[in-house]
């Protein structure tokens, strides 16, 4: 798991992160990249990704109902058997 953040300063990226406790890694990307790209409305926006980089939630809100399927979702992928690596997934 990353967060990303849409913080024009880091350094307020880093003292949330630090308030906060939050043991992921975080990049700053600032409010023109990935979120303007991605033509996000709104935030903190949330997208889990099964093991071959497929969505499989996505959603608004970084808490209540949308935090509580993001920690299904991440369950239930977690409890599943990984899929084989083939010569497709990697690339070749």
């Amino acid at each position: 798991m990353i967060a990303v953040s849409v913080d024009r300063k880091p350094e307020r990226v880093s003292d949330f992160v630090t308030e906060l406790g939050i043991s992921l890694p975080v990049c700053v990307d600032g409010p023109e990249g990935l979120a303007e790209k991605l033509d996000l409305e709104y935030l903190p926006y949330t997208f889990v990704l099964d093991g071959a980089g497929r969505i499989v939630h996505e959603g608004a809100g970084g808490e209540g109902e949308n935090w509580a399927v993001v920690v299904e979702t991440v369950e239930g992928l977690l409890a599943q058997e990984p899929e084989p690596t083939t010569p497709e997934r990697r690339g070749m």
